[in-house]
């Protein structure tokens, strides 16, 4: 008898099209749960709590309006969408009594799926929860509880919980960061997500923490980012720019008070003119308390960078000049009155050309600057009230310095209302050599050791350099 032994050809499977696509959609709910994407029964749940929510019983307590199948899981996605404007006006603040009705009281009991939603709505919403406190207590809670997980990002939030999930989270996350390390990097090695109000504090106190750290005078990108939201709200409601000020003046200060690099031109950028009275003044300065000291060191810089805009001008009036080489005496002298203090406040008179040059954040401080009318193209002067009751007044070109004490013929280069003045002010009558009520000094030969020593004769005062 003869027996077949071979195997026969199994027939591959004919799957339809219809059957193939009904698997692909299967699994992609399948994935899309994991993800924790909303299946259209969830989105109906939700939509469901919703008008619940928005029309509830008066009587009815929290609990009871919300008791639905699956509530925690809703409660906390529309947490996660909540605004507090007026569109989700009807979704009660997370405070501690709704964490608790949320949240539970010990995070230790949470499943993977609460917990994810927990760090979400942590991330997202922040310092803007009345119940962070409780929020992150829950969080430390869980993550001690739990092990770790296939996810990495869940990896490195089991090992950081209490640098992460703190009510000060962002500063201690921007604490740990490398030498050398960018916001990016330092955001990819914690897992943190790139939007949420979570990372925008963190990158605020990255900067601010940077600022801390870089040497005086420098760090201009940190500076120029923040520029960009120097108006936002900082700790205690201080506007971003004041808290940088503050590090800023308070590190000038520990270093001696000596402004370095370009750091004197961030106090208008950053902020506004210490000078300033009223509201503007509170908002950027009174809102911090500083020190008298500490509102002197930002005079003196806002000061400083005024004086090197004149400086500048000084330079391009005199080069190629026969004054040219007193310009390092003259720009020497100027900057010595800024060194040692005695310079109070003083007033940028520029030709409309100059004016036009100057930084916008220069011009809008009407009490520093003004134009000046009838004079030739580039010609500014300078009007400085000094310590000893004493006023200097220098120009571009060959001006002449005049110095004064007690009465200053021009008394209203002050007035915030007057946006221009006339050279002649400044060139004739009282100021002109012939009936100068002052001194009256030209910048040849030892011009300087001369001036002092007419100031300690006429005016009795000894400012030797």
């Amino acid at each position: 008898m003869h027996l077949e032994l071979r195997l026969r050809e199994i027939p591959a499977p004919i799957i339809s099209t219809r059957q193939l696509d009904a698997a692909v959609q299967t699994l992609q709910r399948i994935t899309s749960r994991a993800d924790g994407a909303e299946s259209i029964h969830f989105r109906n749940l939700k939509e469901e709590l919703k008008q619940r929510l928005m029309n509830p019983n008066p009587a009815a307590t929290f609990e009871q309006t919300t008791a639905v199948v699956g509530r925690e899981r809703l409660l906390l996605s529309l947490y996660l969408e909540y605004t507090g404007r007026s569109d989700t006006a009807w979704l009660p603040p997370f405070d501690e009594t709704i964490a608790e009705s949320v949240l539970g009281t010990d995070g230790a009991e949470w499943h993977s799926g609460r917990r994810r939603q927990a760090v979400q709505l942590f991330f997202t919403h922040f310092d803007a929860l009345p119940a962070l406190d409780d929020l992150c207590y829950r969080l430390l809670q869980s993550f001690a509880d739990s092990e770790s997980h296939a996810s990495s990002a869940v990896n490195v939030w089991h090992q950081n919980p209490a640098t992460i999930f703190a009510i000060d989270g962002p500063q201690k996350v921007a604490n740990a960061a490398k030498k050398g390390e960018t916001l990016t990097e330092l955001m990819a090695r914690f897992a943190l997500p790139e939007e949420g109000r979570f990372s925008a504090r963190l990158k605020e106190s990255f900067l601010l923490t940077r600022l801390e750290l870089v040497e005086l005078g420098e760090g201009q990108k940190i500076l120029e980012e923040l520029e960009t939201i120097r108006t936002l709200p900082y700790q205690g409601g201080v506007p971003l720019g004041a808290a940088a000020l503050r590090i800023m003046i308070r590190r000038v200060l520990k270093a001696g008070g000596d402004w370095k690099g370009d750091w004197p031109d961030w106090i208008l950028r950053l902020g506004c003119d210490p000078s300033l009275a009223g509201n503007i003044f509170g908002e950027w300065w009174g809102c911090w308390h500083p020190t008298s000291e500490e509102l002197d060191c930002a005079r003196r810089a806002v000061n400083r960078q005024t004086l090197e805009y004149f400086i500048q001008f000084l330079e391009q009036s005199l080069r190629g000049k026969p004054g040219q080489d007193q310009f390092e005496a003259r720009a020497g002298f100027l900057r010595w009155l800024e060194d040692t203090r005695k310079i109070r406040r003083f007033k940028l008179l520029l030709h409309p050309r100059a004016y036009v040059a100057l930084p916008n954040a220069y011009r809008q401080q009407k009490q520093r600057v003004a134009q000046i009318e009838g004079s030739g193209q580039g010609t500014s002067v300078i009007v400085m009230e000094c310590t000893d009751d004493i006023w200097i007044v220098e120009g571009t070109h060959i001006f002449a310095i005049r110095a004064f004490k007690h009465d200053f013929p021009v008394i209203e280069v002050f007035s915030e209302n007057r946006r221009s003045y006339s050279y002649l002010s400044f060139t004739q009558e009282a100021m002109h050599r012939d009936t100068c009520t002052g001194i009256w000094k030209p910048h040849m030969g030892n011009w300087l050791p001369d001036l002092l020593s007419q100031m300690r004769y006429n005016f009795h005062i000894e400012w030797s350099r």
